[in-house]
């Protein structure tokens, strides 16, 4: 089997269930640990999945949801400018 060019490439033929030269990998991990990791590896926080041979982009989302007096989901801040959110929000037990 020829080897694969690219990570993109990896990915692409994987989850088209076409042959790959080795199965993609994704190492998630806390803020915590990715200081511990970056010092370890001795890599900056940009290199850290490069180093770890990731082939999916990470996102953080660190913000926490926020949430009108009525209990709506407030994705966009207008309802605090006035407008309503779009998605309400209902406990686990009503759903």
């Amino acid at each position: 089997m020829n080897t694969i060019g690219t990570r993109k490439e990896r990915m692409r033929r994987a989850l088209g269930r076409q042959p790959v030269d080795r199965l993609p990998v994704q190492t998630n991990f806390t803020r915590a640990m990715g200081r511990k990791l970056r010092e370890t590896l001795g890599v900056d926080a940009s290199q850290l999945s490069r180093r770890l041979d990731n082939h999916l982009l990470r996102v953080d989302v660190g913000h926490t949801t926020r949430l009108s007096d009525d209990g709506r989901v407030d994705v966009s801040d207008r309802t605090r400018r006035g407008g309503q959110s779009i998605f309400p929000f209902r406990p686990p037990e009503e759903v």
